[in-house]
């Protein structure tokens, strides 16, 4: 048998005997293949990480990314590579920044400075909702944590929700101890304006019989209480608690001085705002000028002003405070037209389209407006379409608030409000006949906030009149609705609507019967459901609403269904 496999062996062709021994030699090695593989791309990445680090180090922030990417692909468990990624995207505006905070939340081995940086990345770029729906379901134990804590209530803050600061922390400010949180509730209760903000004076004289310790680091609160309605008897807290005042930096030192400016007669305060002009117009001449134009002593904050260089930024924000607190607005205009090259580009844009608007100028505002959106694109921001939306709300710029939270919304990633500020946007974005925008809008909220009823209502809505989704997925989101909105016209009308599609004339009829104001002023919408469900039955009622209504005001998608509805129904109608 031995010589028969022997002579069988040799004559084998060559190559085949090659091929033999080397499938038998992988298969004996096959057992030990995968660890060796795994330790080598295990020492890889500790290689590539290094190399990331040094990179990092020497400020070659492309080079590290790329590096640390390599590093977690050969071992996404290798220790602090999703940190370095995390700090070298940030350095570079990547979108994958989010990604990698999450990395770094989730590892075991992340250090706490790590994590902490992870966190308040997050905080910064990715959408409100996130950054607390992470704090509450994945590090609820941190939610104590002032350092963990505070990133959310600036943020709502940010997103002008006083309201749900408060509810976040609670209403009972006399447990809290930490300055800072502290100074954003208070700021919260400030910008909810009376009777809320009228508390602030007492909330922060408790404070400081609580704490006395902390008086100082309290004191920038004074730059957000008006100075006409400072409490006198903040001056003898802050007295009582600061120690010496003179230890103090100057901008807080000048705070401690408006508490004091607060009981003195008209004369007094000349006398204290002369020796304090001497004192520090030399040596803190941005700070005391910042203070003046908080007392509204304007003359004398404009001198302090003409000091600084005039091509700082500094002086540029401190001069335009001065010319908005004087409403002197052509020569803000003129300002506005040469801000130095270190200014947000896109908030001066949107500034000179506030003034042009004042002086009766639209045409030009609305085409600074535009200017100030497109120069948005041009800044290595995550935020920059969020903070020109925002500044554009202040400003009251409609429009241009619209238009920028519509951009962000098309951001991949960008520091999104949750959806209840933003869902105001839905009727104004609808009656411009901005419905891809509306939709996108409600799309990418559909996404950040599952389970949302309002939300998915609305998507519902347009995605069946899109062909997106069924006249079933629409009525299953309307009977999901909040107990409050049930009966509202919207919600009756997408009812009668999903009735419609599925030939249910009568039930659609049922769900506009209710309505008891006048026909003329309902939405066109709701009358056009209303006229469509009267055709089979009452053909000329129906007909008498669909004759005067305004086709026109109409959504895109909203037309062209309505009216092959009412063809459909105009065949079976009597």
């Amino acid at each position: 048998m031995s010589l028969h496999l022997r002579d069988r062996w040799v004559n084998t062709h060559p190559l085949l005997r090659i091929l033999l021994v080397l499938g038998l030699l992988s298969a004996l090695a096959l057992p030990f293949a995968r660890p060796a593989t795994a330790a080598f791309k295990h020492w890889n990445a500790h290689r590539q990480l290094d190399k990331a680090e040094t990179a990092l180090t020497e400020q070659r922030y492309s080079d590290a990314r790329l590096l640390a990417i390599l590093a977690l692909q050969n071992d996404p468990e290798v220790p602090h590579a999703a940190s370095v990624l995390l700090t070298s995207a940030r350095k570079l505006n990547d979108p994958i920044a989010m990604q990698a905070a999450f990395s770094v939340l989730a590892h075991p081995d992340s250090t706490e400075s790590e994590k902490l940086q992870a966190w308040n990345t997050l905080s910064e770029i990715a959408p409100t909702t996130l950054v607390t729906s992470v704090l509450l379901n994945d590090f609820g134990d941190r939610k104590a944590d002032p350092a963990w804590l505070l990133p959310v209530l600036e943020r709502l803050l940010r997103d002008r929700m006083p309201g749900e600061v408060l509810g976040f922390v609670g209403n009972e400010l006399d447990s809290i101890k930490d300055p800072a949180l502290l100074a954003v509730c208070l700021r919260a209760k400030l910008a909810l304006g009376p009777p809320t903000s009228d508390e602030v004076n007492q909330d922060l004289l408790h404070y400081l019989r609580r704490q006395p310790s902390h008086a100082h680091e309290v004191l920038p609160l004074l730059d957000d209480i008006p100075f006409e309605s400072l409490d006198p008897a903040l001056d003898v807290a802050f007295r009582s608690t600061v120690g010496n005042p003179t230890a103090l930096v100057a901008a807080d030192q000048l705070r401690f001085a408006t508490a004091n400016m607060s009981v003195a007669f008209q004369t007094e305060q000349d006398t204290r705002v002369a020796s304090l002009i001497r004192r520090f117009g030399n040596s803190e001449p941005d700070a005391l000028a910042r203070w003046l134009l908080h007392l509204g002593r304007l003359e004398e904050a404009g001198r302090v002003i003409d000091s600084l260089p005039a091509d700082s930024l500094e002086a540029f924000e401190l001069r335009r405070l001065e010319l908005e607190q004087q409403n002197r607005a052509e020569d803000l205009l003129q300002l506005l037209e040469n801000p130095p090259d270190d200014a947000d580009l896109s908030l001066v844009l949107a500034d000179r389209a506030w003034v042009l608007k004042r002086l009766q100028r639209p045409d030009e505002a609305e085409k600074v407006a535009k200017e100030a959106l497109d120069a948005t694109g041009r800044q290595p921001r995550a935020d920059a379409e969020v903070r020109l939306a925002l500044h554009a709300e202040s400003r009251q710029l409609g429009i241009l608030a619209m238009d920028a939270w519509v951009a962000a919304i098309r951001q991949e990633v960008a520091p999104l409000p949750p959806s209840s500020r933003l869902m105001t946007y839905l009727d104004p974005l609808s009656r411009a006949g901005r419905e891809d925008d509306a939709f996108a809008l409600l799309e990418r909220y559909r996404g950040l906030e599952p389970g949302n009823p309002v939300v998915e209502f609305f998507y519902q809505y347009l995605a069946c009149l899109r062909g997106v989704s069924g006249p079933e997925d629409l009525r299953k989101a309307a009977e999901g609705v909040p107990a409050g909105m049930k009966d509202t016209l919207a919600v009756q009308c997408s009812l009668a609507l999903a009735d419609l599609l599925q030939g249910d004339s009568d039930s659609a009829l049922s769900h506009t019967d209710s309505y008891q104001g006048d026909w003329i002023q309902a939405p066109a919408a709701f009358r056009a459901v209303r006229g469509l469900s009267l055709l089979p039955s009452h053909p000329q009622q129906g007909d008498k609403i669909l004759m005067s209504l305004p086709w026109e005001s109409l959504l895109s998608s909203e037309r062209k269904v309505l009216q092959s509805l009412q063809k459909q129904l105009a065949k079976t109608s009597p």
